[in-house]
């Protein structure tokens, strides 16, 4: 499995001489994927946090430990230091900073103010280390089936997965209970949209993009949650309000939307800067496709020049042509994915997206002129503008 961390993990030391604290310590930081406990023996590894606790009743201890802290401080082997002692002292806090000690930790331990100083840590971090880019002015696209089995979640991922090549790129899942994106590309997320919209109020940049999954493609993933709740958090302004963080994140945000119109879903075709219908050469799916199309219209968004009909797994001398189809939908087909069926199913068995596995193969040949299509490239590469027209 790819280590799914926007980021690398952060090394963390432990010196601390209670038994009760240590243990305190190690459930907090072995809970978090983010963190990874190093010991005395990882001397080639450089330490993120140093975790460091003040003996008790020890005059000499105390200046023995403030010694060292200073030492660690002025040659840099630690990025930052948390301190915890017993001592209510006020000079002792102040002498803690003066030292270099970034949170100082009164005892007995509040384990959720720790877990807080380490979200702030891993954002200071990220930060640091690059973090974010400048803010953007992400596109949403939006993949809706016309009905189920007809192939969405095979071409957002791999529509993602092209698309990363020259751009930064966000997937996220909407198909709520019945998301498959992290088994089409073997990630084991830490975290869902769900999560996410639980804290939307303090999540900035840093945050959200250390609680994204990441592929080795450099695709980015939120994906859906697996089971059924009665918490229904996910409402359309929650929802525009994560996405609208993601705009000023990434060059492209792609959009799973299954086959649901929920409100979440018709708020999503609101703000969306395109919309791909995917369907088949079956009546049944053609005759949901102009149902869509005419709902559309009769809602006024999304607007007609932004709606893409996709026909997937398409197979040459089909009884249905392309004529045919244009006909019932009474709206032209932007492009034609042809079936390939056995490197698609193998694909999505392997977790390997076939257009990074096999970028020769002509199904993956195909995706490439598609993203072509729609992406438009100025002379300049850093500066892109989204093509709508045929």
């Amino acid at each position: 499995m790819e280590n799914d961390s926007g980021q690398g993990k952060s090394g963390v030391r432990l010196y601390v001489e209670d038994r009760q604290l240590l243990k305190q310590l190690q459930k907090i930081l072995t809970s978090d994927q983010r963190f990874e406990i190093l010991n005395s023996g990882d001397i080639d590894r450089t330490t993120d946090l140093v975790l460091f606790s003040l003996p008790a009743d020890s005059t000499e201890g105390v200046e023995k430990a403030f010694k060292w802290i200073g030492d660690i401080a002025n040659i840099g082997s630690a990025s930052e230091i948390f301190l915890f002692s017993e001592s209510k002292d006020p000079d002792l806090l102040v002498r803690a900073m003066r030292s270099g000690v970034r949170e100082f930790f009164h005892l007995p331990l509040n384990e959720q103010e720790l877990s807080d100083a380490l979200i702030t840590f891993r954002t200071r971090q990220l930060k640091q280390n690059g973090g974010p880019g400048p803010e953007k002015d992400g596109k949403i696209v939006v993949f809706l089936g016309s009905k189920g089995g007809t192939g969405v979640t095979t071409i957002a991922v791999n529509m993602a997965v092209g698309m990363s090549r020259e751009n930064s790129v966000v997937l996220v899942d909407m198909n709520e209970i019945f998301g498959e994106i992290p088994q089409f590309l073997d990630l084991e997320p830490r975290f869902t949209w769900k999560e996410i919209i639980r804290n939307i109020d303090r999540i900035d940049s840093a945050l959200l993009i250390d609680s994204l999954s990441r592929h080795e493609s450099g695709v980015y993933v939120l994906p859906s949650p697996s089971h059924v709740s009665d918490e229904n958090l996910a409402t359309p302004d929650i929802m525009e309000r994560l996405l609208r963080k993601m705009q000023r994140m990434f060059d492209f945000i792609l959009i799973d939307a299954g086959q649901t119109l929920d409100p979440v879903t018709l708020r999503l075709l609101q703000i969306s800067d395109l919309v791909c219908i995917v369907s088949i050469l079956s009546v049944t799916c053609l005759s949901n496709t102009h149902k869509l199309l005419t709902s559309f219209q009769r809602l006024g968004y999304p607007e007609t020049e932004k709606i893409k009909v996709i026909i997937n797994r398409h197979i040459d001398g089909s009884s249905i042509s392309i004529a045919d189809a244009e006909h019932v939908v009474e709206h032209d087909l932007f492009w034609n994915i042809p079936n390939d069926y056995g490197r698609t199913i193998k694909a999505i068995n392997n977790g390997k997206p076939f257009v990074f596995t096999d970028p020769k193969a002509k199904i993956s040949l195909n995706f490439d002129k598609l993203i072509q299509k729609m992406l438009a490239k100025e002379a300049s590469k850093k500066k892109r503008w989204w093509s709508l027209g045929r």
